[in-house]
Order: structure tokens, then sequence, then C-alpha cells
């Protein structure tokens, strides 16, 4: 790992907290909050003292103290996001919303779309319509990819169930 001096005290201790994705577009991005660079892949992590801070995936290799099976799973995260955006800008025609699930007193399920929605991706390999749960990659909350399927300008429906 390349050491990354920055702005964040590098004598506490981090967790990783989340991964997002934004997309980089011309003028805009975000910075990260230790090197001051643009940053796509955005770490949020957060400091012994609850401060929570964005920074590139490059700096939250070097700042986030792990266990090797935290740092494992934190790159695996990183591993899964990267995989399905590049599914997302290689492969992906159209995308299909449906409503989150809420378990109900009588143990009925009953969807529920103020919990947010998960989704599915189409795309076509050789010239038959394919079809990835994204919940298969441990991220399907739409919300978390909204800007990049927004920028791609891949179609979005909604499923009533």
């Amino acid at each position: 790992m390349k050491a990354i001096n920055g702005n964040l005290d590098m004598s506490k201790k981090y967790k990783l907290v989340d991964v997002e994705y934004g997309e980089l577009a011309e003028g805009s991005g975000e910075t990260c909050q230790n090197c001051g660079n643009l940053i796509a892949n955005v770490a949020i992590v957060e400091r012994e003292d609850k401060i929570k801070f964005r920074i590139g995936l490059d700096c939250m290799e070097v700042i986030v103290n792990m266990n090797p099976l935290e740092n494992q799973e934190a790159k695996n995260r990183i591993n899964r996001i990267r995989r399905f955006i590049k599914i997302l800008k290689t492969k992906a025609t159209s995308i299909t919303l449906h409503p989150k699930y809420e378990k109900l007193f009588t143990g009925d399920l009953q969807p529920n779309s103020t919990l947010g929605y998960t989704f599915r991706m189409y795309g076509f390999k050789n010239k038959i319509q394919t079809t990835w749960n994204v919940n298969a990659l441990g991220y399907g909350d739409y919300t978390k990819y909204k800007i990049i399927i927004d920028t791609l300008n891949i179609p979005v429906t909604t499923c009533i169930e």
C-alpha cells in the first residue's frame, strides 16, 4: 500500500462504514476529504470519535485500521461494486425496480416502496435477453446507483407487486 499524506489524523482509528459510487462528470465530482483528489469510488469512514469522512478507496486502504478479515471484506465489497458498475456500463439495457418487503405481524410479506427498492438488470447476450438479480451482489438498493444509471440513460421501470 502506498502512503498517503493528507488531512485525516493518522493517530486516530477509523472504520469503514459504507462504499458508494459517484460518476465523475466533466467539471464536477467529489473530492477526497483526505488527499483532495477527485474520486468516483467513495469510502465512508468513521473516526473513533464518530465523525464521518468521505474519502477515496486508495486513502481508505491506508487509513482504515482493520484486521485482515475486515480488510478482505472491505476489498470484496469494493470489488463487487466495481464489477457491478462495469456490468451496468457494458451490458445493462434496462432495469426493473421491485419494492422492498415488510414483514406483517401475521408473518406475511407485503411490498412497501417506502422502504426503498431492489432491482434487476436486463441485457442481451448472444441476442437473448438475460437477467441479473442485483441482490446477488449484495448491493441492490437503487438509490446507491441512481446517479450512474441516470448518466448512462438506462431505462428504469417500477414493478408493482
